[in-house]
């Protein structure tokens, strides 16, 4: 089973990597984007259920003093961005080695569970303003991913 996993900040909580890249949005001479939030995206495929994502979300992925979580079954992961907003998400290619995603299935197995046969890690940018298609992949192009070794969709 597929599962698709987003971790971001609970509201009032500071997100330094959205602050930090809606600095270097300014600094491209874009200055219509509102905000930028952050959440860690994991794709964690193996023989799972809900209850065994449920803890893996609750005790290695996210801190639930600052961090909310959601787990989805499947390929696909929700892109809809809120309001006048776009989504873009960034993801190694395949074939590009995922230390973090590495990582998370050694941190998985040392939790007892077994069975994970792949993790994979991305970021999920939602950026909030007046800017268009055309602009978010600039920004995609220029800030968020490096096409050597990273995808990225645009969602909005």
């Amino acid at each position: 089973m597929d599962f698709n996993i987003e971790v971001g900040y609970l509201d009032g909580v500071k997100d330094a990597l959205g602050d930090t890249v809606s600095k270097d949005i300014e600094d491209l001479g874009i200055d219509s984007v509102d905000a930028v939030r952050t959440a860690l995206l994991y794709r964690i495929n193996g023989d799972l259920d809900r209850k065994k994502i449920d803890s893996i979300c609750k005790n290695l992925l996210s801190d639930p003093i600052i961090q909310w979580y959601k787990a989805r079954e499947g390929n696909e992961n929700e892109n809809k961005p809120a309001g006048d907003g776009f989504i873009a998400d960034v993801f190694f290619k395949k074939g590009v080695t995922d230390a973090v995603g590495d990582s998370v299935k050694l941190g998985i197995k040392d939790m007892g569970i077994k069975g994970v046969e792949s993790a994979r890690t991305g970021v999920r940018y939602m950026i909030t303003g007046g800017v268009s298609r055309e602009v978010i992949k600039r920004i995609c192009q220029s800030l968020l991913a490096n096409s050597v070794i990273q995808d990225y969709i645009i969602s909005g």
